[in-house]
C-alpha cells in the first residue's frame, strides 16, 4: 500500500500480506496512529471493492470519481 502526502510529498509505503479489506483498513490505520492526524487530515481512494471498508477510519475519507484523474 502506498500513500503519498499530497503537499508534504511524504512517501509511505507498507507491505502488506494480501489485499483484503481488514488488512488494508488496519495497516491504513496503523500508517494514521503513527503520522498523527495532522499529516492526514483527509484521503482519497480510487474506486475499487476492497477499499470501500476504509471509510472507517480516523479521518475524512472521499473516493475518486470513475474515469477521471
Amino acid at each position: 500500500m502506498t500513500l503519498t502526502g499530497r503537499y508534504s510529498r511524504t512517501e509511505i509505503i507498507m507491505k502488506i500480506p494480501n489485499y483484503r479489506a481488514e488488512t488494508c483498513c488496519a495497516a491504513l490505520q496503523d500508517a494514521i496512529d503513527d503520522c498523527g492526524t495532522k499529516e492526514f487530515k483527509t484521503i482519497t481512494f480510487d474506486n475499487e471493492s476492497e477499499l470501500g471498508a476504509l471509510s472507517q477510519v480516523d479521518t475524512k475519507t472521499f473516493f475518486a470519481r470513475p474515469y477521471l484523474s
